[in-house]
This record gives structure tokens, sequence and C-alpha cells, in this order.
């Protein structure tokens, strides 16, 4: 919805776009190697070398194809009952790790995780053969029809939040200032 509102005011054909996850985005943007990202954190960001505006938040969901036992549970799951499963993650790269970890420690278990990726559309076919379970925000629409999204009952869970960030020395340009406009009306 961003990017539309975005591309009808400026034509986006002279941006480049780099994905990665958000830790490995935070460092480019430190060095300097990128002007502007887009970052997922736990909570509030905050970094002293970084502007950094929020523009959404959401909880996390256990992600898992419907034929697993589990997905009966639609209205809702503590992470301790995944103590037996098998994951499927983001890479180190990405915020969803720390929130696994947190989760866990509250859990008291240890997650087995089968493969870790930064390829969501991989990730999601790993899920949908009910190879594994992931941990994404409900931001994550599924892919196939297969798989189920069930939100965590723990209490003391992360909130993912979403962020535009850039160097607090860099100046803006006028695409990415509007960029960060629209994003703040996303909110």
């Amino acid at each position: 919805l961003a990017t539309k509102a975005f591309d009808r005011q400026y034509n986006i054909d002279h941006m480049h776009i780099y994905e990665a996850g958000s830790n490995g985005l935070t460092q480019s943007l430190i060095n300097g190697d990128i002007d502007l990202a887009l970052l997922g954190s736990l909570g509030q960001a905050t970094n002293d070398k970084l502007q950094v505006f929020p523009f959404a938040t959401a909880p996390f969901y256990i992600y898992m194809a419907k034929t697993n036992p589990l997905a009966q549970q639609q209205t809702g799951i503590y992470f301790k009952d995944l103590k037996n499963q098998l994951f499927v993650s983001f890479d180190a790269s990405f915020i969803h790790v720390q929130a696994m970890k947190q989760l866990a420690k509250n859990a008291g278990i240890r997650p087995k995780t089968f493969l870790k990726t930064n390829d969501v559309s991989f990730l999601m076919s790993l899920v949908a053969e009910n190879i594994g379970v992931a941990l994404l925000t409900n931001i994550v629409t599924p892919t196939d029809p297969n798989i189920v999204a069930i939100p965590l009952l723990d209490d003391n869970q992360p909130t993912f939040s979403a962020n535009v960030a850039f160097r607090k020395n860099h100046n803006l340009t006028t695409e990415e200032t509007l960029l960060i406009r629209i994003l703040s009306q996303q909110a």
C-alpha cells in the first residue's frame, strides 16, 4: 500500500532496493552503505547513530501446516506446547531470532531448529509441507491455503515493531522524505 502511494507521487525506477534482515540492514546504515532502511525491532528501536520512526506494530504468531496436530488450536497456543516441534526460521540477520530466544527462555524450552533461511517463500513452502513450524508476525500473509497462523497465548510476549531508519547525519532526499511521510501515515 505504501509502495503504491509512493510510486504514484514519485517514480521509484532510479532507487536501489536491497533486501536483508534488520540486523544486517542496521549495520549497513551505520556503515553508510545504505541511506534508508525498513527495520524490524522488538518493541521500540533505539540506536544512538540512527533516527528511527516506528510505523507499525504486530504480534508474533506460529505458522504451521493445517495437517499439524497442533493446528486444531486455532484460538491460540502457548510457546511451551511447541517443545517437540521442528522449527524453520529466518537466519540471525532477522529480529525473529531474538523473539524466538525470548519466547523460549520464558517458556523454559529449547526449540529444535531444522533450517534457517532469509527467503520467506522458501520458509513458507517448508511450513506448508509440514516440515516445520515458523515464528512470524501476523503481518505475513500465508502463501499457501494449507498454512494456518495461530496466535501465541504467552504472557510477556515480544512485539514486532516496523520502523524506518536513517543515519542522524544523513540529509534526506525528497524521495526519502516522501517515503517516510507515507509510511508514517500507515501507522
